[in-house]
């Protein structure tokens, strides 16, 4: 089988044309900022990636708007330790993206949900070839979601990669759910498939994917989302589905 990218439903408020995609929601950093842009520190490095080169703060003690998409995430990725946490055994695992492509090169068995989408490449470009073999393998499916406070989750977006992931799980394949960091879009859609196959509330399910992944914590938005969705997500995932 080939996976596709899935329709996004129309956002609650709509990007404007040019407008960079949103990689990471303001909601992660200082509002009250460092007063300068952040500033990578060069050479990157596991160990000071994440500190700015003016000031030595973390680079979520910046504010948003002190902060482009680009330099976030190659400090980010730098300080990565590239690895997915498992929430269910064999079957469901939360990373980033770079914990994503080491997990499938490890196992042949497994395949993953990039809720990052294809906009992510744009951002990190040495993505772009690892993702598209795996894409051609039919390996990957694609959910293009904003890690935006103005974004919302798609109801037909959240029903898809539930029961996408249950398919998968069904012919014996771990599903890996990524985003840029393993934060807040791959949480939201884990905590998705939880809240349907266990009945679950959205608080009850995100817990549960805390517990194995304690930095998981979707966006606030998302979170309002899945507590709109409760009464369609629960246990909506069939006995064989979920088994």
């Amino acid at each position: 089988a080939v996976f596709t990218t899935l329709p996004s439903e129309q956002p609650c408020q709509e990007m404007q044309v040019g407008q960079r995609s949103c990689q990471l929601a303001a909601s992660q950093f200082n509002a009250q900022g460092q007063g300068h842009l952040f500033e990578l520190r060069v050479p990157l490095s596991k160990v000071t990636g994440r500190k700015c080169a003016h000031c030595s703060q973390d680079v979520f003690a910046h504010s948003r708007a002190e902060v482009d998409d680009i330099t976030a995430l190659m400090a980010l990725d730098a300080t990565s330790d590239g690895k997915a946490s498992v929430i269910l055994e064999n079957e469901l695992l939360v990373g980033s993206f770079k914990a994503m492509l080491a997990t499938l090169a490890c196992d042949e068995r497994a395949v993953a949900v990039n809720c990052a989408g294809r906009r992510l490449h744009a951002l990190l470009p040495k993505t772009e070839a690892p993702a598209e073999r795996l894409r051609r393998a039919g390996r990957l499916l694609d959910l293009e979601w904003e890690d935006s406070e103005e974004f919302c989750l798609g109801e037909a977006d959240l029903k898809e990669g539930v029961q996408w992931i249950a398919t998968q799980r069904r012919e014996g394949r771990p599903v890996v759910v990524n985003c840029a960091q393993g934060r807040s879009r791959s949480a939201a859609l884990a905590t998705a498939y939880l809240m349907a196959k266990f009945d679950l509330d959205m608080e009850s399910a995100l817990r549960r994917v805390q517990e194995k992944r304690p930095y998981a914590s979707p966006n606030p938005a998302f979170r309002k989302r899945l507590r709109e969705l409760e009464a369609v997500l629960r246990g909506s995932l069939t006995e064989s589905d979920a088994s």
